[in-house]
């Protein structure tokens, strides 16, 4: 895994994004996106121009490990529904239930060196109501319980000094079990109540790996 230093160079020198923006010219949302570990891909020229400005190298604005960790998840239970009266044309769209089995994976420079095994569960069912197009009542936050036996994850992560990569792996981790959640709630109704609705908006789905970040 590649991640980058950025907020921890901030932090050192007690800058804010506003004022890297403000000197650079770099763009408030591509600090964010680096900082909040959501880019995919930083271009050379930011690079240059961010390690100029915090006095550092590439070696320095860089974190690196063999290590990379990989998301499988099975879902052992889902119970969704999407009911609309035809008449009077009210409905109701949620998740009663989901309980699934999470493997994380992971290898060293392309090996496998361990598997964990992690619970997955909905806290409180989650319902919306509405009338015809208009949402009356509900929510589509989802929050899913995760638990790892025994600590095993976090004395793993502890072993291999993984504390730099928290937020990137936390995001990937985020965006399996968000994936997991809506397809198979999805296919549980044979429709898409769950993908995004020019109405409704996103459905939102919350599930924290059970590692402390530091």
């Amino acid at each position: 895994m590649i991640t980058n230093k950025l907020s921890v160079l901030m932090a050192e020198r007690n800058l804010k994004a506003t004022r890297i923006a403000s000197d650079t010219g770099i763009a408030r949302s591509t600090l964010t996106g680096l900082t909040s570990e959501n880019s995919k891909m930083i271009q050379f020229e930011t690079i240059n121009t961010l390690c100029q400005y915090l006095g550092t190298d590439p070696s320095g604005f860089f974190e690196y490990t063999p290590i990379d960790v990989h998301f499988d998840i099975e879902v052992t239970n889902i119970e969704a529904f999407n009911r609309i009266n035809s008449e009077s044309l009210n409905w109701n769209t949620g998740i009663s239930d989901y309980s699934a089995d999470v493997f994380v994976k992971f290898t060293d420079r392309g090996n496998h060196i361990k598997t964990i095994e992690l619970s997955a569960k909905l806290k409180d069912e989650v319902v919306q109501s509405g009338a015809e197009d208009f949402v009356l009542s509900g929510s589509t936050s989802v929050n899913i319980d995760i638990n790892s036996k025994d600590d095993e994850l976090q004395k793993f992560w502890n072993e291999k000094n993984l504390y730099p990569f928290y937020s990137i792996v936390g995001n990937q981790f985020s965006t399996s079990v968000y994936q997991s959640v809506i397809n198979s709630a999805n296919d549980a109704v044979d429709d898409d109540p769950f993908a995004k609705h020019p109405t409704f908006g996103d459905w939102k789905v919350s599930a924290v790996l059970p590692i402390l970040p530091f």
